[in-house]
């Protein structure tokens, strides 16, 4: 499975550590000196009985292009009606208007749509 983790901080940098060291093509997303730190060293994993792992993703970089777009080259649905979809419904619900939500949802089904039919 390919994924791609956008925020590679504490959180995220945990998830894709522990998702690289089950054998997962992680693809992670990050900035600065810390994506510097994740391409020359990998993830530094510390544990609680102060044992450490470290855990090398498929792919560190700050350009999230470079992730492609995965589920939808691989043929996959993608999650943007649990995501996406479900925050313009919620928009509509309480009558606060989301262009910009509704403009990647519609962008992002288009996509799929293509796909389906290439």
């Amino acid at each position: 499975m390919k994924i791609c983790i956008v925020g590679a901080g504490a959180i995220g940098g945990y998830l894709g550590a522990k998702l690289a060291l089950a054998g997962e093509a992680v693809t992670l997303i990050a900035r600065g000196s810390h994506l510097e730190a994740i391409q020359k060293n990998g993830l530094k994993l510390l544990m609680a009985d102060g044992s450490s792992q470290i855990a090398t993703p498929s792919l560190a970089t700050s350009d999230i292009q470079e992730a492609g777009l995965q589920d939808i080259e691989a043929g996959r649905a993608t999650e943007i009606d649990a995501i996406v979809g479900a925050v313009a419904e919620l928009g509509k619900l309480t009558q606060i208007p989301t262009p910009y939500i509704d403009a990647i949802y519609a962008s992002v089904k288009l996509l799929e749509a293509t796909k389906e039919r290439a």
